[in-house]
């Protein structure tokens, strides 16, 4: 028992991180495959083109509020942080609204060929961008502070409450996509309530509004961008896709996302652990403790993320025909594509925290401009003339290009760094 004491007192910080990632990841899980199994495969296709909207969305609040806060908040002295954190919240809130009335006036304008009841569902879908964006950044800055408990406790609030409401709503026999989004965003505002209330004693000043704003775009500026392009180069492919396809694809590619998706709770637990680990390491050791500390990293996540991926594709048909249904079944294939991108992107992550860490975001941006310049050049005609195959094809190759040129932008960053030391 004592053994047991001290091993979790001395991974504590790791422990609560996985555990509340295991909570996220795994209810997405579930809650993918219960979505599946209500709408059937071409309503899912829909809610797959509405879950990329959500996260165009997510992906840019991760470059501009939750990346500068994981690498430049540890700066900050502990009776400045708060500070520091009421303020950025601020921001965010404004933000959320931002972006809810932009996703509402893009849905109203732009023709998506996909469903017309995106259209239909457009109000429906804004809200519930603004509740995810702030629950998305409450927990993410629990995380930084060290609430492991309170990030727990909002996230169970969120995703079981969610799971369970599905069910039942399900089970009284009036379901449908807009039911589905409405349950979604219920849940991550009743979380998001919670947080703003253990948040209740928020103080900002709007010159320190000022300043943190001017801080964030100067450090997140590129990555802006390339979030832009990020979603213009691997999702593009999956856009362009359901255009030619149809929503069927759309339903198979995140069915193959979702099952696959297992490995989120290892990359999000690095991704909410290793950037802060790493800024202070190269802050007090200097960048060889960086990277002996990223290189370990990476090869304790690539062992579980080729076990894992190899397990799901050896017991594919088992798990598409219980989980999913026989509808899903003709698209096992899609579960071997999935795994290849998760090993590249396993590759790939210690690469952008080392580049993180050393403040040089420019590198990020220009590999995500190659990959989406072969998006926007071959996904038409790769899809139109492969299918399915060309559209999984040009998934996996996009996420080579752009971690060749990652390899090429560190190995940079260090020679530069061995001749300025």
């Amino acid at each position: 028992m004592t053994f047991i004491r001290n091993l979790f007192a001395k991974n504590e910080h790791k422990l609560f991180v996985l555990f509340d990632q295991a909570i996220v990841s795994g209810s997405n899980f579930i809650i993918g495959i219960l979505i599946a199994r209500f709408l059937g495969i071409e309503q899912f296709g829909v809610y797959g083109f509405i879950y990329l909207i959500y996260l165009l969305c997510l992906g840019l609040q991760q470059a501009f509020f939750i990346i500068p806060m994981y690498s430049l908040g540890p700066a900050y002295s502990e009776t400045s942080k708060e500070k520091y954190l009421y303020n950025l919240m601020i921001i965010q809130i404004f933000f959320a609204v931002l972006i809810s009335i932009i996703s509402l006036f893009s849905l109203t304008v732009i023709p998506i060929r996909i469903s017309p009841e995106i259209y239909e569902l457009r109000f429906v879908i804004a809200l519930t961008v603004g509740v995810i964006l702030l629950q998305d950044f409450i927990r993410r800055s629990f995380l930084f502070r060290g609430f492991f408990k309170l990030v727990i406790m909002l996230d169970s609030i969120a995703y079981i409450f969610q799971m369970i409401s599905l069910v039942l709503v399900y089970n009284l026999g009036d379901f449908n996509l807009e039911i589905c989004l409405k349950i979604l965003g219920l849940s991550m505002l009743v979380s998001v309530a919670y947080g703003l209330f253990v948040m209740s004693h928020l103080k900002f000043k709007i010159p320190v509004i000022k300043d943190i704003f001017i801080k964030h775009w100067r450090f997140s500026k590129w990555l802006l961008a390339r979030s832009i392009l990020t979603y213009s180069s691997g999702n593009f492919f999956i856009i362009v896709g359901g255009s030619i396809l149809g929503p069927v694809a759309i339903g198979a590619i995140k069915m193959g996302q979702n099952l696959q998706g297992l490995m989120n709770v290892i990359f999000l637990a690095i991704e909410n652990h290793v950037p802060i680990v790493s800024a202070y390491l190269y802050r007090d050791k200097g960048k060889q403790a960086l990277y002996t500390y990223l290189k370990r990293t990476t090869l304790k996540s690539l062992l579980i993320c080729i076990s894992l991926g190899v397990s799901i594709v050896v017991f594919s048909s088992w798990l598409i025909s219980n989980l999913y249904g026989d509808d899903y079944r003709e698209y096992a294939y899609v579960l071997i594509v999935f795994a290849v991108v998760n090993l590249i992107v396993c590759i790939t992550m210690p690469l952008r925290f080392a580049l993180r860490t050393f403040e040089k975001t420019k590198p990020l941006f220009f590999a995500t401009v190659l990959s989406a310049i072969f998006g926007f050049l071959l996904a038409y005609p790769l899809i139109e003339t492969f299918q399915m195959q060309g559209l999984l094809s040009g998934l996996i190759i996009s996420q080579l290009i752009g971690m060749c040129y990652l390899f090429y932008a560190v190995y940079k960053s260090k020679s530069n760094l061995a001749l300025s030391a």
